[in-house]
């Protein structure tokens, strides 16, 4: 495959896919992240998952970067995160702006 101009080898996610990762990022749907996040896990990765699979697992934690950016070191052991829609992000940073707002005219 090209991309910019350069070869790029395209290859089927399979079990060992992630030797040598230190960062994978899942954009994938709920059975691919239950299979494949705790794989890239064991490979070393720390994983960031975009799908619905983790959101209600405690020892997951749910990264707003706007709202608590320092979630993303409390993973517990695990190594996977979670992130948030996109929507969530949105209204939690505007939520954080009127606090602060409020705060500082009190």
């Amino acid at each position: 495959m090209s991309f910019r101009g350069e070869s790029v080898v395209v290859q089927e996610l399979g079990e060992d896919s992630f030797a040598g990762c230190d960062l994978a990022l899942f954009a994938a749907s709920s059975e691919v992240a239950r299979t494949f996040a705790p794989l890239a896990v064991r490979a070393g990765a720390l994983v960031i998952d975009n799908s619905s699979e983790f959101r209600m697992r405690a020892a997951v934690p749910l990264v707003v970067p706007e709202i608590n950016p320092e979630a993303a070191f409390r993973h517990s052991g695990m190594r996977i995160l979670r992130k948030s829609h996109p929507k969530t992000a949105l209204c939690g940073g505007l939520l954080r702006f009127e606090f602060q707002w409020v705060a500082e005219i009190a």
